[in-house]
């Protein structure tokens, strides 16, 4: 038995499992996919053998559902692999178009290199997926990562002049968006978990449902787009993904004129956000289906938080978290200044948004510049003293 088939037995298997099986069996599904992908066998037999096991977990999708139990960690896993499937699967078009496509000599250095870096980002992106076991901790080096190989791309792309339409059209209605939609969705996905409620389920429930809301308000918004792109129709794709087309009809987002036209169209974009919902969506299934689970099974969350509010200056909680933030006191530091105010901002009901500007006033300052983390020494430093005397 093969590592897909391996996974796709566990999968189907009514039995219950434990999450180190699971988590194994993926973990090697993972590694097949990616020498599969990798070899040297032909296209076509490739792309057959990926759509036919993404078909039999679409199938277990659609006719089995993991609810009680321990069978519950199925769900996360059997969702990961339809989304990587897919992404193999889009990546192996590409290759097929590319396979198909002559190579002018004198543009051949350049797209040598697009096409490396295009190659070792996707392979830089699976690999960080299977690390991404903390989102919070591990997403911004991540993230680090793909926003420097973007510009690297960028650079390249903007000075690069494709031999052909179809090849351009290839690299914004496909490439590009498919691995920039891993970054919408990664920065997406971490900042939700970083504002996500700590409070109770209903709070956590409604504050998921609340992103499936603004998933299906873009698929409505979009809806004529979404159903040209999805149905694989190519008749207007000279005006969506070619350089240069300014047609004021076209239903462009409203930053269009801020991007870089050397390195946009006018829906890779759009494309990507689509992809990127695409993920998310799955994403929230995931963690609804696992916060049930939980509130089936009497897992707690701390239902009834004692109020609180933060009733000393904004420029002393400043003071706390930039220290905080300066001792890398949490996640080892990986953690943005913004995000770990807008945590400080939940937790004690204050707007902490001019978090930047609250700094800059407590850089001004001509003496005791950390006033109320002085503040906090003395008071602790009595406490104990207190405490001694007794």
């Amino acid at each position: 038995m093969n590592n897909l088939e391996r996974l796709i037995s566990l999968l189907s298997d009514p039995t219950q499992v434990t999450n180190e099986e699971i988590q194994t069996a993926y973990g090697c599904f993972m590694e097949q996919l990616r020498t599969a992908s990798q070899s040297e066998q032909n296209y076509s037999e490739v792309f057959r053998m990926l759509n036919d096991t993404r078909i039999e977990l679409v199938s277990l999708q659609t006719f089995q559902r993991y609810e009680q139990g321990k069978n519950a960690l199925k769900n996360p896993y059997l969702l990961k692999a339809i989304l990587l499937l897919e992404s193999e699967i889009e990546l192996l078009k590409l290759q097929i178009h590319y396979s198909h496509i002559g190579k002018p000599e004198k543009c051949s250095i350049m797209k040598d290199k697009i096409e490396k870096i295009v190659r070792e980002l996707n392979a830089s992106i699976q690999v960080g997926e299977v690390e991404l076991y903390n989102i919070v901790q591990n997403a911004p080096a991540m993230i680090l990562m793909m926003e420097n190989a973007f510009d690297e791309l960028k650079t390249l792309v903007s000075e690069y002049k494709f031999p052909s339409f179809d090849e351009e059209i290839t690299f914004f209605k496909y490439t590009k968006p498919i691995l920039f939609s891993k970054l919408i969705y990664l920065r997406k996905i971490y900042y939700l978990e970083i504002k996500r409620p700590i409070s109770n389920f209903a709070t956590i429930r409604t504050y998921l449902e609340k992103e499936h809301e603004q998933i299906n308000g873009f698929c409505n918004k979009n809806a004529e787009f979404i159903q040209y792109y999805r149905s694989g129709q190519s008749c207007f794709d000279e005006y969506y993904f070619l350089r240069g087309r300014h047609e004021m009809d076209l239903n462009l987002e409203s930053f269009y004129f801020e991007r870089d036209p050397k390195f946009s169209t006018n829906f890779d974009f759009k494309v990507a956000k689509l992809l990127a919902n695409d993920m998310l969506a799955a994403y929230l299934n995931c963690e609804l289906s696992k916060l049930k689970y939980q509130e089936e099974n009497g897992y707690q969350i701390n239902e009834e938080l004692p109020p609180t509010q933060w009733t000393d200056k904004k420029t002393a909680l400043g003071e706390l978290i930039y220290s905080i933030h300066e001792e890398k006191s949490i996640n080892a530091g990986m953690i943005e200044i913004k995000a770990l105010a807008t945590i400080f901002g939940r937790i004690f009901k204050v707007d902490l948004s001019d978090i930047y500007h609250i700094f800059l006033e407590i850089r001004s300052r001509k003496t005791n510049r950390t006033e109320y983390l002085n503040r906090l020494v003395k008071a602790l430093t009595r406490r104990m003293d207190d405490a001694d005397s007794r």
